[in-house]
């Protein structure tokens, strides 16, 4: 009896394979579906560019290192290497602006008056307006209340993270 079922389930078995190998009996047509022009939608982006690293000239503070490498406060062209952009809104009551883009500096030279290494620069921003519903970014300049800095009005600041807040290494 064992060997009936055996049989039985194993021809089953194979009528089963073998009706599963028949070809699909419906056959596809080759339309060509490929059309002849395409239509973009204008981006809703636009780009901008506010500041150029090794281009555009960044104030500095005064260095007073203690080992003769002293620097009087000015201006230097920026660092380079950009990794990141920080934004942090002016939140100042009835200020116009947006607030000031931080551009992080992830470098691997000396600058006696950058600071060595990375850094960053900073810079206010505000949104004018260019034509009928067109906006721009324009930097703002700045004169910084802080003795170490020039004290002239200037666009872009160095932020020397090892002169200002310690070693970062």
């Amino acid at each position: 009896m064992k060997k009936t079922y055996l049989i039985m389930g194993g021809l089953l078995l194979a009528f089963t394979s073998a009706l599963g190998q028949f070809s699909f009996p419906v056959e596809i047509s080759t339309v060509n579906w490929g059309t002849t022009s395409v239509q973009m939608p204008p981006s809703p982006l636009r780009t901008q560019i506010l500041f150029i690293g090794g281009h555009d000239s960044v104030a500095h503070r005064a260095i007073s290192n203690g080992v003769g490498g002293d620097h009087e406060a000015g201006f230097a062209p920026a660092k380079q290497w950009h990794d990141y952009i920080g934004f942090t809104p002016d939140t100042a009551t009835g200020s116009q602006d947006l607030g000031w883009l931080s551009v992080n500096h992830e470098t691997i030279f000396r600058d006696d008056k950058l600071g060595d290494g990375g850094g960053m620069t900073s810079f206010k921003i505000r949104r004018v307006s260019v034509a009928d519903g067109i906006d721009s970014i324009v930097v703002v300049p700045q004169n910084l209340e802080d003795e170490g800095f020039p004290d002239v009005s200037t666009k872009f600041f160095s932020v020397d993270f090892k002169g200002t807040v310690g070693e970062t290494g």
